[in-house]
């Protein structure tokens, strides 16, 4: 008889976490993210750190907590900086949007180069946002999933 309980508590939980897992695909499949905001500048000797707040949009039926997203930002497809890592934790509510705020990303100064074509389009943020995309990597549970996303 616990024999029979132990297979029955060992496949609810396999059941659960294929669900857990299968929303995942499905989160990644079709997330959406946008850049709501960037501030904070600074500049020091080594990099350019900036905040970003994100929206990510989950069409999926599950919520998920999850540690903030690691942001790469690319220019015309070469790495232009990276987000710092944070042992912070956000939910991402189900069919809906949720906003991740102060994911803070730095660009080396020795992107300098990047930098300066990046600066060419300062004034126009619509051309510039047609240059840049991100890698955005979700570590849900122990997996890491990545998907380029552009700028919107």
């Amino acid at each position: 008889m616990n024999k029979n309980l132990g297979i029955i508590v060992g496949a609810g939980i396999f059941l659960f976490a294929m669900q857990k897992m299968m929303a995942m695909v499905a989160l990644v499949k079709n997330v959406s993210v946008s850049v709501v905001k960037i501030y904070a500048v600074k500049i020091n000797k080594l990099n350019v750190r900036f905040k970003i707040d994100l929206e990510i949009i989950n069409p999926a039926s599950i919520s998920l907590s999850l540690k903030l997203p690691y942001v790469v930002i690319y220019f015309d497809n070469e790495a232009l900086g990276s987000s710092v890592l944070q042992n912070k934790k956000v939910r991402i509510n189900k069919n809906g949007i949720t906003e991740v705020k102060g994911v803070l990303v730095d660009i080396p100064v020795t992107n300098a180069r990047l930098m300066l074509e990046v600066f060419k389009y300062a004034t126009n943020i619509n051309e510039l946002y047609k240059h840049l995309s991100m890698d955005m990597t979700l570590n849900i549970s122990g997996f890491d999933i990545s998907k380029r996303v552009p700028f919107e």
